[in-house]
């Protein structure tokens, strides 16, 4: 009731005691009715029976049986089932039946109870025979239906009923009428109301109609206007371009603090603010011996969202995740944004390390639920990074470095969880320093190298492409992670000329296997976002591709769906262009991004690349088994290839081949190798295509 408005209730109101009011006067006509017409039956049908009981007196003295069937024959009851008449001593003499549903009994057991009984159906009386009651002659026995009478009842509670339902409908429509004489004049006043307020025109006055309650009360609506227009006048004058100068400076002070101090998306504390306030609480904490937790934060594959989604949702991310953290905190701590995906929390008045552990499983918690944002579902994680006052550090500085060092060695542990700063920890923060200045040396000593691993048509076994995957062999530290150096060559950039040179060394290899005999075969090269960016980046491959005299269907580029979904008018236009030179196009890793089907069929595809991590458990887990099943099915409608990673036991190449899926990879066949390696095994097979025999499981991963 509270959300309808005046006229509404009004309506409300005077339909519900009118509604009560004919429902109780229907209920007791109704009741009436019903008693009045069982009154009568019953009257009637007793009747019949005194004046049946008294004509069969003289038969039943003579033993006239066929009297007595006279006499039972002429009853005026049409509602009659069964009549039958009985000696003083309870054996039936005489008996009739106009209804199958009669059922009295053959003889009646001594005493016999006279009178009437009722049950929903039927009405059965017993009525003695003679002047006698006590000494009868005999006993008349009668069976009645009710159905007439049930039925009349019915068809008058049906009437009432009719007759409510209108009667309701006639008050609402007087209801209608009636509340316009109340509401009304209050509709017009609170109209009124907001014109005041919108246009701040004191002067508008409320009609005065009638001298009740509402005349009285638009009356003093008016004086109210009066008075404050009158107010607002003087108020005016006095104030005037003070006011005006001071509200403006105010403001503008107001503005440029908060610009200074906080945030613009969140609202929280900036870079600037946070750092004061990191000071403030390292000195009271020393002058109280207290310790003080810097926590940096950064929220897990936040450039996927960014990319994927869009900057917009990214930006409705970074909100919903301040909110969240927010209601993480203690009174007292302190959330600040750093900028991009970064936050930090400051928590001061710690007594031991499981205050800063409650408050770090309580963010990780929070986090294990997802976003729902712009109709998108989106799931992110969150890595910390903890430094403690004095333990860690004793400046600002020191303390925000080390729980960054904390937060990245999170990262590396597999993100969706923290660490506590550890001295050793800095000699990981210089080994990446130092291996992004060892790569841009790799490049130019031919430290670099490809490692090629085979992909086998699931049905012949036939060696139909490789995938060139990078390799870096540092002359002094060995053999190191892609894992570890691609991250390094995607943030400084040598991401590109590291991509150029895959490029051309791999083009090289095909030129040369074409030329032993090998073939016809692809190879596969990824292609990083940064590389995809580049408007020449068609043309640079061609290039390639044409200087080494090789079929441009002989390379499949790579793609990842994150990749894609950044910007999908430029990645459709750039699709269009590789694909209109002959390149084969495949989308790496799909599952694991942001894509639908309509962009899917937007884009000029040739296949889709299965992750391995739905090829991992496919056997055992039934979401991964659904997963994959519905790839491969989307993929038939679509017409493209799809080839699966990490293929690494029998009974998922099994399963896959089972469900038709074109091509294989993983370790179940062979392990990334290098080209003296793999050029044998190529050349193990017929000429014109090579088959490889599928082997045991030789464990490892990709």
């Amino acid at each position: 009731m509270r959300a309808l408005s005046l006229r509404a209730k009004l309506i409300s109101i005077i339909v519900l005691v009118s509604t009560l009011a004919i429902g109780l006067g229907l209920v007791a006509l109704g009741f009436y009715q019903q008693r009045a017409a069982r009154n009568a039956m019953l009257e009637n049908v007793s009747g019949q029976a005194r004046l049946m009981a008294l004509y069969s007196e003289v038969p039943l003295n003579f033993s006239d049986r066929s009297g007595l069937l006279d006499v039972l024959n002429k009853g005026q009851l049409p509602s009659l089932l069964q009549a039958a008449v009985y000696t003083s001593t309870g054996e039936l003499f005489a008996t009739i039946q106009r209804d199958s549903r009669g059922s009295l009994p053959a003889s009646l057991t001594m005493p016999v109870d006279t009178g009437m009984k009722m049950s929903a159906q039927q009405l059965e009386l017993m009525q003695p025979i003679g002047s006698d009651p006590k000494n009868p002659l005999g006993y008349l026995a009668m069976q009645v239906s009710l159905s007439e009478l049930n039925a009349a009842i019915r068809d008058g509670i049906l009437l009432l009923l009719l007759i409510g339902a209108a009667l309701i409908g006639v008050s609402f429509l007087l209801a209608v009428r009636l509340q316009r004489y109340v509401s009304g004049p209050i509709l017009n006043l609170a109209r009124l109301t907001t014109q005041v307020s919108a246009r701040n025109d004191f002067s508008l006055r409320a009609p005065v109609q009638g001298e009740d309650e509402i005349g009285r009360l638009a009356r003093g609506f008016n004086h109210m206007l009066d008075v404050i227009g009158e107010r607002e006048q003087a108020r005016d004058r006095a104030e005037g371009a003070l006011r005006d100068s001071k509200e403006t400076l105010e403001q503008a002070v107001q503005e440029l603090h908060h610009l200074a101090n906080y945030d613009a998306l969140t609202e929280l504390p900036n870079r600037s603010l946070c750092m004061d306030r990191i000071a403030n609480a390292l000195m009271r904490a020393s002058r109280e011996h207290d310790r003080v937790a810097i926590i940096f934060l950064d929220l897990d594959h936040f450039k996927e969202v960014n990319d994927s989604l869009g900057h917009a949702i990214g930006d409705d991310l970074l909100k919903s995740a301040a909110s969240r953290l927010q209601d993480c905190l203690r009174r007292g701590d302190t959330l600040a944004r750093l900028g991009g995906d970064e936050f930090v929390l400051v928590l001061e008045e710690l007594h031991d390390d499981l205050n800063v552990i409650t408050v770090l499983n309580k963010i990780i918690s929070s986090f294990s639920e997802a976003f729902h944002i712009g109709g998108y579902v989106v799931s992110t994680t969150v890595s910390m990074g903890v430094a403690i006052y004095p333990s860690d550090g004793r400046d600002v500085h020191t303390l925000m470095r080390n729980a960054d060092t904390a937060m990245y060695k999170a990262k590396e542990l597999g993100r969706n969880t923290y660490q506590f700063y550890q001295p050793d920890m800095n000699a990981l923060s210089l080994r990446r320093l130092s291996l992004a200045t060892e790569l841009r040396e790799a490049l130019q000593y031919n430290q670099l190298e490809l490692y090629y691993q085979p992909q086998l048509d699931t049905r012949s076994k036939r060696i139909v492409g490789v995938e060139a995957l990078l390799r870096w062999k540092h002359p002094v530290m060995g053999s190191i992670s892609p894992a570890e150096f691609i991250p390094i060559a995607e943030s400084t950039g040598l991401i590109v000329p590291i991509g150029q040179w895959v490029i051309e060394r791999a083009a090289r290899q095909l030129a040369d296997w074409r030329k032993q005999g090998i073939g016809p075969l692809r190879v596969a090269v990824n292609i990083s976002a940064v590389q995809f960016r580049q408007v020449d980046l068609a043309e640079q491959i061609a290039r390639t591709v044409s200087a080494h005299n090789i079929p441009p269907e002989s390379i499949e580029l790579e793609l990842t769906e994150s990749l894609l979904m950044r910007d999908v008018e430029s990645a459709t236009n750039q699709l269009k262009k590789l694909k209109a030179l002959g390149f084969k196009l495949v989308i790496d890793d799909f599952g694991t991004g942001y894509s639908s089907l309509s962009y899917l069929r937007r884009f000029p595809l040739d296949g889709l690349k299965i992750d391995r991590s739905f090829i991992d458990e496919v056997n055992r887990n039934p979401d991964d088994t659904a997963i994959t099943l519905a790839i491969l099915s989307m993929a038939r409608s679509l017409r493209l290839m799809v080839i699966a990673e990490g293929v690494e036991t029998r009974e998922q190449y099994e399963f896959l081949l089972n469900h038709d899926c074109e091509e294989v990879q993983g370790y179940l066949f062979s392990p990334p190798v290098p080209e003296p390696v793999l050029t044998p095994l190529l050349k193990q097979a017929t000429p014109n295509f090579p088959r490889l025999q599928v082997v045991n499981n030789s464990g490892g991963g990709q």
